[in-house]
C-alpha cells in the first residue's frame, strides 16, 4: 500500500490522482484509489491489497459504532482514551469490552437496573457480532431486568 502519488506496482510517479480505478501508463496495471478511514488519507492499492483494506474498514466501523455505543451509556472520549491506555491489549475490541464492565460498575454503585439490563443486552449484541456467544450476557440482561420490576414494586 502507498499513500504518496506513485504506481503501487512500477513506482513511477503519476501525474495526477486517479479517483476511480485506472491504469499505469507505464507498466498498464490496474491501480485502485482506496480511502483508509482510519487515517483519512487516499491509498493507490494493488488488487492483492483491497481485501486487506477492506478488512481494515470493516473493523474501523465496528469499533466506532461501539464505541458510540458507550458515549451513549454516558463514557466521555477521555474516559475511553483513558481505558484504552490502561488496556494492556492492541485489539480494540477488548477496550471496548472493558467499557462495558467499568459502565456495569459505575451503574451497579446506583442500582440502576434498567441501565444494566441495557448494558447487558448491548454486550450480548456485541458478543453476537464478534461471533461469541451471546447467552450469558441475555441472561444477565434478563435478571437485571426482574431486579429493575422488583425495584420498581418495592417503591410502590
Amino acid at each position: 500500500m502507498t499513500i504518496e502519488q506513485v504506481c503501487p506496482y512500477c513506482g513511477i510517479k503519476l501525474d495526477r490522482w486517479p479517483k476511480i480505478k485506472s491504469r499505469c501508463r507505464i507498466c498498464g496495471q490496474v491501480i485502485y484509489p482506496r480511502l483508509q478511514f482510519r487515517t483519512n488519507k487516499i491509498l493507490l492499492l494493488k488488487k492483492e491489497e483491497l481485501a486487506l483494506n477492506e478488512t481494515d474498514t470493516e473493523e474501523y466501523f465496528f469499533i466506532k459504532k461501539w464505541k458510540s455505543v458507550l458515549m451513549g451509556f454516558g463514557m466521555t472520549e477521555t474516559e475511553y482514551e483513558q481505558l484504552k491506555q490502561k488496556t494492556e491489549t492492541s485489539y480494540e475490541s477488548d477496550v471496548i469490552w472493558d467499557g462495558f464492565n467499568q459502565l456495569i460498575l459505575e451503574y451497579s454503585k446506583k442500582a440502576d437496573f434498567g441501565q444494566l439490563q441495557n448494558i447487558y443486552y448491548s454486550m450480548a449484541l456485541f458478543e453476537y457480532e464478534e461471533g461469541r456467544s451471546p447467552f450469558q450476557s441475555l441472561k444477565l440482561s434478563n435478571q437485571m431486568r426482574l431486579k429493575r420490576l422488583q425495584q420498581k414494586k418495592n417503591k410502590e
